[in-house]
């Protein structure tokens, strides 16, 4: 008796809480029970599950304290899709258009619950509500999100390109460009047959950036890597550029960053960096078709040397 006593106490120091941060604006109610209040409402296409927004946002407990405010940092971006449970944040984000600041009332007990595996902070009070104060920035559909995503890709491209060209022009150097965009000059020519996807190969390498810091080096720990070729092991430019070397053979791959490690950020590899790999195939062991599955299904891609490039 006494726990509900004071559960009713809670709620009763929400809803007042709720009605105080309202400054008489009008609360609205959903067919779920979503509570919310519009501060802004501007007219515009509103936000439909699938369409990719960014949001300012700041959220509170139903004390006022805040728990995640994105202004002292960047805007929230994802792609909107349809709440786990009635009353959702997200039910509140389809009634925003680009321009629109609101308001959403979220029930705590819904929203950190154990079937989500999300458990309720016992700092926020059972039964409390959330407050979601929302400025929709920006919506875009799943078409324009990937018609941008290709635009920037070949502009990357095409960025790229630049970069290797002045890097081997600066560094006087010839080499090969595939069709990919994978560069590669041979320093020293090898003996026998190509590696070909399925052998397992054995590789030195000393990985830079273009400004000349080595990242990585097989030759600092003392032994090569071994990896079956073509196998998505390593990444495409790899694949690629030593499937163009014989046993003993070294050179130079200059890699741009579509074939590298792209947008990722990996750490003393910052995202869009062109790499440039001085590498020398030790040996090659033959056909292993039988390699057990990649951890990346990235397929080789045959590079066919196509013109010189100095």
């Amino acid at each position: 008796m006494l726990k509900t006593k004071k559960l009713n106490l809670v709620v009763a120091i929400s809803t007042a809480l709720l009605l105080n941060s309202c400054n008489g604006q009008e609360i609205k109610k959903n067919e779920n029970g979503l509570q919310y209040i519009f501060h802004k409402d501007v007219e515009g296409k509103l936000a439909a599950l699938g369409d990719f927004i960014e949001v300012n946002m700041v959220i509170k407990t139903a004390k006022d304290s805040v728990l995640q405010n994105s202004y002292g940092s960047k805007p929230y971006n994802f792609p909107l899709q349809k709440g786990a449970f009635k009353g959702s944040l997200e039910e509140g984000l389809l009634l925003m258009s680009v321009g629109d600041s609101a308001t959403f009332f979220v029930n705590a007990d819904s929203l950190f619950n154990p079937k989500f595996g999300m458990s309720r902070p016992p700092f926020i009070a059972e039964k409390s509500l959330l407050h979601f104060t929302v400025k929709m920035e920006k919506i875009k559909s799943r078409e324009q999100v990937e018609n941008e995503m290709r635009e920037s890709a070949e502009k990357r491209k095409s960025s790229d390109d630049q970069l290797i060209v002045e890097y081997m022009k600066t560094n006087n150097l010839t080499g090969i460009k595939t069709p990919t965009g994978l560069y590669y000059v041979k320093q020293l020519p090898g003996k026998g047959a190509l590696a070909k996807a399925g052998d397992t190969v054995a590789v030195h390498y000393t990985g830079k950036l273009l400004n000349g810091t080595v990242f990585d080096s097989s030759r600092e720990r003392g032994q090569p890597i071994e990896f079956p070729l073509g196998s998505g092991f390593v990444i495409p430019g790899w694949d690629q550029g030593i499937a163009m070397m014989a046993a003993g053979e070294k050179g130079l791959l200059l890699i741009p960053s579509h074939l590298a490690y792209g947008e990722r950020d990996m750490g003393t590899i910052p995202a869009n960096s062109v790499l440039t790999f001085d590498v020398e195939l030790v040996k090659i062991k033959g056909d292993k078709t039988k390699a057990p599955a990649p951890k990346a299904s990235v397929p080789a891609q045959k590079s066919t040397p196509k013109k010189a490039v100095k």
